[in-house]
């Protein structure tokens, strides 16, 4: 394990304490408007130009807070192009690292953090690596909404357990009465009594049961190209071993129902029958 997928872990295991780890906003508006940007992006549907033509607005963050004025066509892996675009469009190109170009140079952008809503998050792929911003946590599985995904900028489900880095661009503390802040601590709180990922220790100890990866891999091979349907699929399965893992609870849940519901027919029953004997009817 490297160290910064050590760090990482790190950052779970103090998530999972109920711990946070110093490092993020100067106020909540700071917070979220990159992600909000991304997302407007998003709704518009923006993407690369198909063909030999480019999207000129690529183009342009490529020349300017991408800091790539080589860069000649959308065709450039343009994920940390695009990154940099946002946050000097939000204001926050002080925290653009020297070559936003290379995703894995967002390593060093701001600080470290435990995972949340808004963190940057650097996966290896062929060839290189990819740099996105976490939108929504299930578990293990992140929406990620990130430039060039799909050659475009869209929401993409990723797993947390195969991220490098996890990063908060802003070098700020968090303000323990954020409203987000505190969002994100019941959703950690929450996960911990699912059984989630995020709050159950490092990534090599919080890794899905056997039959849980067995299931997921199946899903990953039939949904590879519907992220949506994905990660709805994932969020079955994620369900189904926190139901088979507390199996009794379930069955004392059913149990108590029925046995509830028998009480509530058999004293309608001898209401009914007592009113039938009071005003004289013998069936």
């Amino acid at each position: 394990m490297t160290s910064s997928n050590k760090s990482l872990s790190a950052h779970k295991a103090i998530a999972g304490a109920g711990g946070v780890v110093g490092a993020v906003v100067q106020s909540e508006d700071a917070m979220t408007k990159w992600l909000e940007r991304l997302e407007m992006y998003e709704r518009q549907g923006f993407k690369e130009v198909p063909g030999p033509g480019s999207n000129d607005h690529i183009l342009k963050w490529a020349h300017g807070a991408g800091k790539s004025t080589w860069v000649k066509s959308d065709a450039t892996p343009w994920c940390g192009i695009g990154l940099a675009g946002i946050f000097d469009e939000c204001g926050l190109g002080h925290v653009i690292p020297p070559e936003p170009a290379r995703a894995i140079s967002w390593a060093k952008c701001g600080v470290e953090c435990e995972p949340m809503v808004g963190a940057i998050l650097v996966f290896k792929r062929d060839g290189g690596h990819h740099v996105t911003v976490i939108k929504k946590i299930h578990g293990d599985v992140v929406d990620c909404l990130g430039c060039n995904q799909g050659d475009a900028i869209k929401t993409s489900p990723y797993r947390l357990s195969e991220a490098l880095y996890c990063r908060w661009p802003i070098r700020e503390d968090i303000p323990t009465d954020s409203r987000i802040y505190n969002a994100a601590q019941r959703q950690k709180r929450d996960q911990a009594k699912a059984g989630g990922t995020l709050t159950t220790g490092p990534v090599s100890d919080a890794v899905p049961s056997a039959a849980s990866k067995s299931v997921r891999h199946s899903v990953d091979s039939v949904f590879t190209d519907i992220g949506w349907v994905k990660s709805i699929a994932m969020n079955v399965t994620d369900f189904a071993s926190f139901v088979g893992a507390r199996w009794w609870w379930v069955a004392i849940a059913v149990a108590g129902y029925f046995l509830a519901r028998n009480l509530w027919d058999s004293y309608v029953i001898a209401n009914a029958r007592r009113e039938d004997h009071q005003q004289g009817y013998t069936t």
